[in-house]
């Protein structure tokens, strides 16, 4: 496989129009970086409400979404850099300032809403944090400013310099919004001369149980013979051998080393929960290991909500290795404050930890529980790739939803508005639409247990639904009916042996609660113990995982949240900053990753592991996560369950 180029040519090609201003050391080349930026007149928007006003820029990137703060556009510039770049200064200035006096106050940032079943959470309410709008400080306090994260292009390590510019600023007590036309900004860097490269030995590290290594020889061969260089490690060679702090500590650094031995582009873990009957999900407050084949890392990040997660998995943790710490990339390990508490989110100052987020490697998980899961899965993918999948049935790809949320004023069928929004990325595909709503048009099914058990059984390249969840079913609403007494019926785990598509077999992305819950057992679930969040239905693998190893039928890979999921209710200006306003259940949160998700496969990326790091990492620049919690556990609870290096829809 084509592996990872030397840095310094990546620097030619993204920094070639950048002069070399002088040798500044041994080791480095000074550059600089200027850019000028003409800025339109803002776009001042009447809600439709008493209150407010929504303010639209042009050349926008995004917007200011801290909950119930002042929404204020934002431009981010984006620059890619060789790894091991110096970032020795970054200035924005901005001339021509005017004062505009408003009407109204600018519309406070929504709430998300959590996609669970519990019907008394489906509304948002748009509320003002008064810390800002009662006062006439300027919000936000800053004109810029920029992060700094190592990352990838494709399967090159990189720098990503984001720099995010506040051409506005609102002072809310007297309703008086300042904004510039222009802005100036300078980068001064340095390019190191001896550039950091990684060896070209391996593609592709699994990693697995001794008892697995039998049964995955055979997927080792496939991989091999399609054109990746393999290697493959036990768990129990790692865990207690490489000076982690837990045991997902341990993987993580083994990860590190893989890279920077053998540069590894690709991580598969292959082993979830010893069984589905009983087990300790979580051993503390950071991991699942005792009962695990391959351990888990949990966040500590709490909802806040009249809901919460006790923490969930997080598998992109395996994924973000390095961060960027005072121009020196470093080992990411989660724990910037060393209080031995892992990603964990507080409203303390100084108590949250600051994390990258960016994949530094792309990692997908089959959760096996058995030699049996194993096989299944082993035969499923050689089976997949082995040859180029047939366009009746590969080009099919099917959207499920309803009504997610009870948005009074707007009405939109959010999880409607996400299957067309994916479906504009997808011409070369026939949609078929199992909605809701097509129960008052007549225009084709509803999304019920039978229609959807059909329509998969007849094989399809992609599935996506969009609603609410739990680890053993997807459900939605009928338009403006929000009892749960009364659905579509969507499908439950107990549905799945009804699905006939051997050979033919989707990838799935389900939004919605919990789906990707890979901690749930038997026992657990029947008991509640602890918040498995199936209201005391058994349920003994989760819905996403079940999906996948479906033996005759179901899923290739899956994606879902492992947690609770979350997405935007109603219509508050162009939540995206993409210059086109849109409901904004596809512009933010699940929704928004959902669509991403079909937007980055149609640009041509055409291995599994590859959109979901770069879908990631698209997300990451439009909401950096560390300013708003919800955002941040939106990207850490979307694992990949399958594997990274599959080739959608096959070889030739």
């Amino acid at each position: 496989m084509k592996k990872i180029l030397p840095y310094f040519i990546i620097g030619i090609l993204i920094l070639g129009s950048v002069g070399a201003v002088g040798t500044l050391d041994d080791r480095s080349v000074g550059t600089q970086r200027r850019e000028h930026q003409t800025i339109s007149e803002p776009t001042i928007t009447d809600t439709g409400t008493s209150e407010y006003v929504s303010i639209q820029l042009k050349e926008s990137t995004g917007n200011l979404l801290t909950v119930g703060k002042p929404m204020i556009p934002v431009i981010t510039k984006r620059y890619v850099f060789p790894l091991g770049t110096q970032i020795t200064s970054v200035s924005v200035s901005f001339s021509d300032i005017a004062e505009h006096i408003l009407t109204k106050k600018i519309l406070p940032a929504p709430a998300p809403v959590p996609l669970t079943t519990d019907a008394d959470t489906l509304t948002s309410e748009v509320t003002e944090a008064p810390e800002v709008y009662q006062t006439d400080a300027l919000y936000p306090e800053t004109r810029y400013s920029y992060s700094v994260h190592a990352g990838l292009e494709g399967t090159k390590h990189v720098m990503i310099l984001n720099v995010r510019c506040h051409p506005i600023q609102y002072a809310p007590e007297s309703n008086r919004m300042y904004v510039t036309n222009e802005m100036n900004l300078e980068i001064n860097y340095q390019v190191p001369i001896q550039s950091t490269q990684f060896p070209d030995i391996y593609d592709l590290l699994i990693i697995a149980p001794k008892t697995f290594e039998k049964q995955l020889q055979p997927l080792i061969a496939h991989k091999e013979n399609v054109g990746f260089n393999v290697t493959f490690a036990t768990i129990e060679s790692i865990v207690g051998n490489y000076g982690g702090r837990d045991s997902p500590e341990d993987i993580k650094l083994f990860i590190k080393e893989s890279i920077e031995d053998y540069g590894i582009s690709y991580v598969l873990l292959v082993g979830g929960m010893k069984s589905v009957f009983f087990g300790v999900p979580r051993d503390d407050a950071n991991q699942g290991t005792r009962s695990w084949y391959v351990p888990v890392r949990y966040t500590n990040l709490y909802d806040g909500g009249s809901v919460q997660d006790p923490g969930y998995i997080s598998d992109l943790y395996y994924a973000d290795i390095y961060k960027v710490v005072d121009n020196q990339t470093v080992f990411e390990d989660w724990d910037s404050n060393g209080d031995g508490i892992f990603a964990k989110w507080s409203n303390l100052v100084g108590q949250t930890d600051e994390i990258d987020h960016y994949p530094d490697i792309y990692v997908g998980r089959l959760a096996c529980r058995n030699t049996l899961e194993v096989k299944v899965m082993v035969d499923k993918i050689i089976t997949y790739e082995s040859s180029p999948a047939d366009p009746s049935w590969f080009n099919r790809i099917i959207v499920v939803g309803g009504d997610s949320h009870d948005d009074t004023g707007t009405n939109f069928i959010e999880g409607e508005v996400v299957g067309d929004k994916a479906l504009t990325f997808m011409t070369n595909f026939t949609p078929v639409k199992l909605y809701a709503s097509n129960r008052d048009t007549g225009l084709g099914k509803t999304c019920s247990p039978e229609n959807i058990t059909d329509e998969i059984s007849q094989g399809a390249g992609f599935v996506l639904f969009d609603g609410h969840g739990h680890p053993g079913s997807w459900n939605t609403h009928w338009p403006g009916v929000f009892s749960w007494s009364d659905t579509p019926g969507g499908i439950s785990v107990n549905n799945f042996v009804k699905f006939s598509n051997r050979d033919k077999y989707p990838i799935t992305l389900v939004g919605g609660c919990h789906n990707s819950q890979i901690n749930v057992t038997l026992f657990a679930t029947l008991l509640q113990k602890p918040m498995m969040w199936t209201h005391g239905i058994p349920v003994p693998e989760c819905w996403s995982w079940w999906m996948t190893r479906k033996i005759g039928g179901g899923s290739i890979a899956c994606f879902g949240s492992t947690g609770l999921g979350y997405g935007y209710v109603g219509n508050n200006s162009d939540i995206d900053g993409d210059g086109i306003d849109e409901p904004d259940t596809v512009e933010g949160l699940g929704g928004y990753t959902e669509v991403m998700f079909f937007k980055v496969y149609n640009s041509g990326v055409d291995i599994l592991g590859d959109v979901w790091g770069t879908t990631i990492t698209n997300y990451l620049d439009v909401f950096p996560p560390m300013g708003d919690k919800i955002q941040m556990k939106s990207i850490q609870e979307w694992p990949l369950i399958g594997d990274p290096t599959l080739k959608i829809g096959g070889y030739e």
